[in-house]
């Protein structure tokens, strides 16, 4: 595993042994391509007949046009929370991420965060570790397609493996603030 810098000292994104792309830039990549979006959708049409995504009329070719829009989006809100963070203005990245509730509640270092796109129903969420104020490491994300990411494919098989390897990755290289990365 490797830890590389997306907008340092702010966000960085791990990159797994064996991946050609790290987590951020291969995040970037799916919500952008367009033949991957619509094989996912397509696949997971069930989700699209859910409540919350009654504005898509159970139609992949809407949702993944509404990743891709929403990706764009939220690429350049990354770049503007990195300006943010440089120039000690809000919004930044302490609040863009917010705590991920469940096992981690109680977290009190290296706190599991989540961040989701800039659209009212967004598919899309980023998981990072919160290092150190303003700086995160981004080890996962996807398409949420349920309240829950118990309840999300894809998601459920990763999310909280891979968090959990990564906190013990840094627990195990004595990582606990910024320069560590």
């Amino acid at each position: 595993m490797e830890i590389i810098e997306i907008y340092p000292p702010y966000l960085y994104a791990v990159q797994y042994d064996g991946e050609s792309r790290n987590e951020f830039h291969r995040l970037f990549h799916e919500w952008n391509d367009k033949e991957f979006l619509l094989s996912f959708f397509r696949e997971h049409i069930d989700f699209l007949d859910k409540d919350i995504w009654v504005d898509l009329e159970n139609n992949p070719e809407k949702a993944a046009f509404s990743v891709a829009f929403d990706a764009n989006r939220l690429e350049h809100f990354l770049e503007e929370l990195a300006d943010n963070a440089r120039k000690g203005i809000d919004p930044d990245f302490d609040n863009y991420f917010q705590p991920l509730d469940g096992k981690y509640l109680y977290s009190m270092e290296r706190i599991p965060v989540k961040g989701y796109g800039k659209n009212n129903h967004t598919f899309i969420r980023l998981y990072a570790i919160k290092i150190e104020q303003n700086c995160y490491l981004i080890v996962y994300g996807g398409l949420k397609l349920a309240k829950t990411i118990q309840e999300s494919p894809v998601l459920k098989d990763h999310v909280f493996a891979k968090i959990d390897w990564v906190l013990q990755y840094l627990k195990r290289e004595g990582i606990v603030d910024n320069e560590d990365l």
